[in-house]
């Protein structure tokens, strides 16, 4: 394997159930706390995936890895299941490879889906 793959690693966008979740744990019912956490997630999001791009133009392969298991694990709490796959195998590539190599294109499928995440909660948000 030369890189981690840059196509769809299957799975939804946005996992409906912790969506539903968040609306439960609600501290006074509204939606108000999970547009928060929302707005938290995409921002704090686009800022680790510009830090992977960043990091891997530079080959610093231990940011790379750090960076993206952080934001898998934020993904996965907010139910973005393919961002977190795909930083899953960014991760994976680099554990198994000390000469690793994440190329623009895999940075960019990041980008590609942030911006479905970013949609689907757009869809949340007026529900």
């Amino acid at each position: 394997m030369t890189g981690p793959s840059a196509t769809d690693p299957g799975g939804m966008t946005l996992d409906a159930d912790a969506i539903d979740a968040f609306r439960r744990a609600s501290p006074d019912g509204s939606a108000d706390f999970l547009i928060g956490l929302i707005d938290l997630y995409l921002a704090e999001a686009a800022v680790q995936i510009a830090t992977i791009a960043d990091a891997a133009g530079r080959r610093d392969l231990g940011r790379v890895k750090r960076t993206a298991h952080s934001l898998k694990g934020s993904s996965l709490v907010m139910g973005a299941a393919r961002l977190a796959a795909l930083c899953g195998q960014i991760e994976d590539h680099v554990t198994q490879s000390p000469e690793a190599v994440v190329t623009t294109e895999v940075t960019a499928a990041l980008d590609e889906e942030l911006a479905r995440v970013r949609l689907a909660f757009d869809g949340e948000r007026h529900s």
